[in-house]
This record gives C-alpha cells, sequence and structure tokens, in this order.
C-alpha cells in the first residue's frame, strides 16, 4: 500500500512501553517492519479521509441542484395560469410547496 519512493520526512511519536511491546510483537507475527505498518496505516487514513471529502463534495453538488429544482418546481406551481386545472388538489400541491 505505502509507496517505495524514498523517506525523508520523519515523524515522531511517544507512547508507552507495553503499547510499544505489543505493537513490535504484532509487527513480527505480520512479517511487516513496525516503520512500514504504520506508514501503511497513515496512508489508509490519509485516502480514506481524502475519498469522503471527495464523495461529500459531490453529495453537496447534488443537493444543490435538487434544491435549485425545487425551487423551479415551486415557482411553476405558483405561476400556473389555469388554477382550474388543480382543482381540488390545490391546497394539497400548496401544502406540499408550503406556498
Amino acid at each position: 500500500m505505502a509507496t517505495n519512493g524514498v523517506k525523508e520526512e520523519v515523524i515522531r511519536a511517544r507512547l508507552d512501553k507495553d503499547l510499544k511491546i505489543r505493537l513490535k510483537k504484532m509487527c513480527i507475527d505480520k512479517n511487516i517492519s513496525m516503520s512500514k505498518f504504520i506508514i501503511n496505516i497513515i496512508e489508509y487514513e490519509v485516502n480514506k479521509h481524502e475519498l469522503k471529502m471527495k464523495n461529500n463534495k459531490i453529495i453537496n453538488s447534488r443537493a444543490e441542484g435538487t434544491e435549485k429544482k425545487l425551487q423551479q418546481l415551486k415557482e411553476k406551481v405558483i405561476n400556473v395560469k389555469a388554477p382550474e386545472r388543480l382543482g381540488r388538489n390545490e391546497s394539497k400541491i400548496r401544502k406540499i410547496f408550503k406556498l
């Protein structure tokens, strides 16, 4: 998962001795270095966050489009020139669109 390029940046983290021992044991069991494991975790979380932001942008864009379409429908209902077509449903339509 992690890129295989040259790593130049350093991040230091403090953790208690027990957690480090458990992390080291897990990495040995998984046959992976602690650095590689931490890099994989960080990369996974960053990718997940970026995907979430991208999806939120798409959802917001769709919501805006839907709002515009609803506003256009409201305007059409208001500007209906033949209210006799609506008949009994006119009040229901006005309630739905809060006119």
